[in-house]
This record gives structure tokens, sequence and C-alpha cells, in this order.
């Protein structure tokens, strides 16, 4: 019984602190709305904030998705093994109240066809081929981990790139003043983007570590 507790304590704590966290940045946007329309929405010469930062919050909107998806079918795997752990100390059927395809009861109905064909069962090799299942189901969420820093340096080159081109149109024409608000524009997007790919990988990879 203290190994089904252990178990099943596990992912809810994560879960609670994901809700938690989701709340508090809800909050903080909220309470800083002025600020961030400022810094998003208003003043915006171009698309090329909008474009960047709507594509680093898609990405990892999808990949948080992913991850909760994950956390609640391993949670579900703990459950399973926890029913499992109950049927086995009580001496009923180990399949009895089992979800189909979790882990566990694939694990002991293969152990169970090794047995009754007496082959001899290579452990090894049944860990490998679980591993390489699970990290084919995480290699979405790895992606967004290894992309999204990659994202807000993309948008600063962007936007920097954008101001330099403002900064030659006022080289060029002594009296344009669009070009000096281009360059504002580009350093403000620079630091949007820069801010939001860093929020997200940070948010992000927090619970992926996990």
């Amino acid at each position: 019984m203290p190994v089904f507790m252990r178990q099943t304590s596990y992912i809810k704590p994560i879960l609670i602190q994901l809700a938690v966290l989701a709340v508090i940045c809800l909050s903080v946007v909220l309470w800083q709305r002025e600020f961030l329309s400022e810094v998003y929405l208003r003043n915006q010469l171009t698309q090329v904030g909008w474009f960047i930062n709507g594509g680093i919050v898609l990405l990892f909107l999808s990949g948080m998705y992913q991850l909760v998806r994950l956390f609640i079918s391993y949670s579900l795997e703990e459950q399973a093994m926890g029913q499992f752990l109950d049927n086995m100390d009580s001496g009923t059927d180990p399949e009895r109240g089992v979800a189909e395809g979790t882990i566990i009861l694939r694990r002991y109905r293969t152990l169970r066809d090794l047995h009754d064909r007496r082959s001899p069962v290579n452990h090894n090799a049944l860990a490998a081929t679980l591993v390489a299942d699970e990290s084919s189901r995480n290699s979405f969420p790895r992606f967004v981990q290894n992309v999204l820093i990659l994202t807000g340096v993309f948008g600063t080159i962007v936007s920097l790139s954008v101001a330099l081109f403002g900064a030659s149109n006022m080289v060029a024409t002594a009296t344009e003043i669009g070009g000096l608000g281009m360059v504002i524009h580009g350093m403000s997007a620079a630091l949007s983007t820069t801010m939001t790919a860093i929020l997200a990988y940070l948010f992000f990879g927090y619970f992926y570590l996990r």
C-alpha cells in the first residue's frame, strides 16, 4: 500500500502546480494589461511582432496541450498500477479493474505469455522497448522545448533588421520621420519577441523537465 501512495502522489502535484501557475500568469496579464497592450498591440508599424509573437504563443500552447495530455495519461497509468498492486495483494485476478492499454497490463500479459510458452524473459529488451515507445510520445514536447528559445532569437534578429532598415532610411533622408519610427518599432518588436520566448521557454521547460 505505501508503494501505491507514493506512485499516485507524483503526477497530481505537478498538475496542481500547473493550474496554480496558469492562474497566477493570467492574473499578472490582467493586472499589467495596459503595459502589455502597449508593448504588443499599440503603435505597431508592421505586422512582424504580431506574427512572431503569435507563432511563439501558438507553439507554446501546442506544447503545453501535449504535455498536459501526457501528464493525464501518466496519472491514469499510476491508477492502473495501484489497482494492479491491490489485486495482487488481495489475491484476485490481476487484470480486474485495470484499464486496457495501460503499461502495467501490457507488461503483465507479455510476461504471462512468455511464461506460458516457457520462453526466457529478457527484461532489458522489454525495458528498451518501453523506453522507445514512451520517447516517441515525448517527441513533440521535446521539439517545442528545443525550438522555443530559438524563436526568440529569430524574432530579435528580424526585428533588429527592421530597425536597421529604418535607420538606413534616416541616413538616406535626413528629414524622414518615418525612419525613426521604424527604428523604435524594430527595437520594441525585438524586446517583445525576446521576452515572449524567454517566458514561454521557462514556463514550458519547468514542467517538461518534471
